[in-house]
């Protein structure tokens, strides 16, 4: 977020059914040969989402969410840091670990910081140091490390994440009403149209009342659909 304006991910409504005409190209083709080179646009910013706010005791409010988003789930992103590891040094992706605020375990869950994780990953890896927050910016790369990375990041499993909780916030409200929230995320899209998205499972949520205000959410009120298992506590 910059300016205190929020920067919003608009991803592809059907963006499952896309992704399932692509992989299937993507997977025939890891048995011949990576691509010499990959392209596309990274999206960092946040997923607008709903949530509902009614007044609290002592002067706070309660938020409520009911969410859905499309992202990597959390085991698949934990296998992807794996082979990261084993592409680019365990230090350097350990570097990327903590500039995304991944830490020893516990806290927080390291799919809590999958946004910001990506994020960092292509300002080290792809764009030589330079900061992708909060925007949309095109890339191209056709190192074997570069190409290793996006390669493994194309066969990925995306899913749908479900987010539903009451929160109380150190906050007023007059009245019950629906606001804005916003999750984090960095969504890469590839020039052939499959999109890798990742989403924040918890913190820096951000909800839209009197002005945009940070609420921190624990990583187990978030659950995978279409059968994956729940994220660690």
């Amino acid at each position: 977020m910059t300016g205190g304006h929020v920067y919003i991910v608009k991803l592809n409504p059907d963006l499952l059914e896309v992704n399932a005409r692509v992989a299937p190209r993507t997977q025939a083709a890891a048995f011949k040969r990576p691509v010499v080179s990959a392209s596309g646009t990274l999206h960092n910013g946040y997923n607008e989402a709903t949530a509902q706010i009614a007044p609290g005791a002592s002067g706070t409010v309660t938020v409520s969410f009911e969410i859905v988003v499309v992202s990597v789930p959390s085991t698949p992103f934990e296998l992807y840091r794996k082979r990261l590891q084993l592409v680019l040094g365990s230090g350097t992706e350990l570097h990327i670990a903590k500039a995304a605020g991944i830490g020893p375990m516990p806290p927080p869950a390291p799919a809590s910081q999958m946004a910001g994780y990506v994020d960092q990953l292509f300002s080290q890896v792809v764009f030589s140091g330079a900061a992708v927050t909060d925007q949309s910016r095109a890339f191209s790369c056709a190192s074997p490390e570069c190409t290793k990375i996006l390669w493994a990041m194309r066969t990925l499993e995306v899913t749908k994440v479900s987010f539903s909780g009451t929160l109380t916030a150190s906050s007023a409200s007059p009245e019950t009403a629906d606001v804005a929230a916003y999750i984090p995320i960095t969504a890469v899209e590839f020039s052939d149209g499959l999109t890798i998205p990742f989403a924040g499972y918890s913190g820096n949520v951000l909800v839209d009342y009197g002005g945009v205000k940070q609420l921190d959410v624990p990583s187990h009120f978030w659950s995978e659909l279409a059968g994956a298992d729940a994220p660690p506590a």
